[in-house]
């Protein structure tokens, strides 16, 4: 049995991907076969497909972002089919030739969520790379709650995340972001939104100092100087477009 699929063969821009027909993933005990609705394009998609990560392999299906209906499962598995999921595949990484720019998938169970009936397939299939990267971060930063967090790129995919998380967790969140956007941030709820194209947010808050930066856009300017003489982490994570 087949399947339709994008996929690329060699390196290159977009004009490189191509719609076929591929082999069905087989499913094996303990793995789930998802029927996808809907998936997302990432920076490491692109990053991926152009050959700018050394060793990520030729003829493959870009993809880890899957949203869609359990067509299969074990007898004794927590999912049926017509079950409703989402979930980060494992098959994004730049060594496997699988992904999820494709009708199916298979995943193991454990590495599935159920989507919640208030969320679209669109709305959970932008949620898994993102948040799980964001929610990664401020654990290693060792986030707690009452502490001052630093989150830069507060309206793009993970430091949105990012913003909404270290607020469940109790933070004082403070974010940069464009000036188009403080609206957006603000509405995540951060506590203070800085215009980084009009503001230093070394000089604003200064006096101030925070407990754990996230920089998800990578080397941002001021970013180490915002940190305090005790802070618990500094976390950068390079994630090209954030």
């Amino acid at each position: 049995m087949t399947m339709r699929a994008v996929l690329y063969e060699k390196f290159g821009p977009p004009e490189v991907l191509q719609l076929i027909d591929y082999p069905l993933p087989q499913r094996s005990s303990g793995n789930v076969l998802v029927k996808i609705s809907c998936t997302s394009v990432n920076p490491v998609d692109l990053k991926i497909r152009k050959g700018s990560i050394a060793i990520a392999i030729k003829h493959k299906i870009l993809g880890g972002d899957l949203a869609g209906v359990v067509e299969a499962a074990d007898a004794d598995s927590e999912f049926v089919k017509g079950d409703r999921v989402f979930a980060l595949s494992p098959d994004w990484s730049f060594r496997s030739k699988w992904g999820c720019y494709a009708e199916y998938a298979t995943i193991k169970s454990s590495l599935l969520a159920r989507i919640p009936d208030s969320i679209s397939f669109e709305q959970a299939a932008a949620l898994p790379m993102v948040s799980l990267t964001a929610m990664q971060a401020l654990e290693a930063a060792q986030v707690k709650s009452g502490q001052r967090v630093l989150i830069h790129g507060g309206s793009g995919g993970v430091g949105s995340a990012g913003v909404q998380i270290a607020k469940a967790w109790g933070a004082h969140v403070t974010s940069t972001c464009s000036t188009k956007n403080m609206q957006l941030v603000k509405e995540l709820r951060a506590d203070e939104v800085t215009d980084y194209t009009q503001t230093s947010v070394d000089q604003v808050f200064k006096d101030k100092p925070f407990d754990a930066v996230l920089d998800v856009v990578g080397g941002c300017s001021g970013a180490s100087r915002a940190l305090g003489p005790k802070f618990t982490k500094f976390f950068v994570r390079q994630m090209g477009a954030a």
